[in-house]
């Protein structure tokens, strides 16, 4: 099971996600290549704040350690109309916010240029073989997205 957070470790998070929706909000699209990836981004920003609020809820009910029998508890409550455990939607949030960002890079690299004013291209860090939490996870997601919104918001 992913290490359960206090409502104390993810405001920040947050409000950093907010702060980037805030700057998407100002934004007047001049192309519908420029709309789909504005989309993304908000579309990132929104499974982000609800991974966030999914982590913080801090349910009382228990879930499966395991993913085997996680997936079957989630199985079964969409299959009876319940809302999925929180843990489990965080984790869905999550990877929803990760597909977005992932496709507003596509899209961004078709359109323009993103890479830096050096020249060079900006090296991302993988920790392959580790586990993070989810916190982790977060935060990494809430990285690159303000990296994005730096990259083609307008300043």
């Amino acid at each position: 099971m992913p290490e359960s957070s206090s409502t104390n470790d993810s405001p920040d998070f947050d409000r950093r996600v907010t702060a980037v929706a805030v700057e998407i909000s100002q934004i007047e699209t001049e192309s519908a290549q420029e709309s789909l990836i504005f989309g993304h981004l908000l579309a990132a920003a929104y499974a982000l704040r609800r991974a966030i609020a999914c982590e913080t809820a801090g349910t009382a009910e228990q879930f499966p350690e395991d993913a085997d029998s996680a997936m079957r508890v989630t199985a079964a409550a969409v299959a009876e109309g319940r809302q999925p455990h929180e843990s489990w939607l965080a984790g869905f949030y999550l990877a929803a916010a990760e597909e977005r960002i992932s496709a507003a890079e596509m899209r961004v690299k078709r359109y323009r240029d993103i890479a830096r004013s050096d020249g060079l291209p900006k090296q991302r860090q993988f920790r392959l073989g580790t586990q993070r939490s989810r916190i982790e996870e977060m935060e990494a997601m809430v990285e690159r997205l303000e990296e994005m919104a730096r990259r083609v918001v307008p300043t």
